[in-house]
């Protein structure tokens, strides 16, 4: 499984894996190449306060809840999980319907 992430952010990201407990690997890296295949998710730290997408995550942005379910069941991790990832960085959930984040 690819997870890109920036390096500006790459430390915040290893930390919560840490914490979580998830079993994800993270690429140290702002965008995946030409050859790479496509990838699961990519944290970019170039473009803050962007709308986040099921496979951008913007450190500083902003997820809708429906999107960010599509991130946790692409990541294979449960939602309150990604709940510790969006908070670490500083992603705003908007239009939470459950509560779950």
């Amino acid at each position: 499984m690819d997870f890109f992430v920036s390096p500006a952010v790459i430390d915040q990201v290893k930390a919560w894996i840490s914490e979580a407990g998830v079993s994800l690997s993270p690429t140290a890296r702002n965008m995946p190449d030409e050859t790479d295949p496509p990838s699961v998710a990519i944290v970019d730290a170039t473009e803050p306060k962007q709308e986040c997408t099921s496979t951008k995550l913007y450190p500083g942005g902003r997820i809708s809840c429906g999107v960010a379910f599509k991130v946790a069941s692409r990541l294979g991790i449960n939602t309150l999980v990604l709940g510790g990832l969006l908070d670490r960085l500083k992603i705003k959930v908007k239009n939470c319907q459950l509560g779950c984040f």
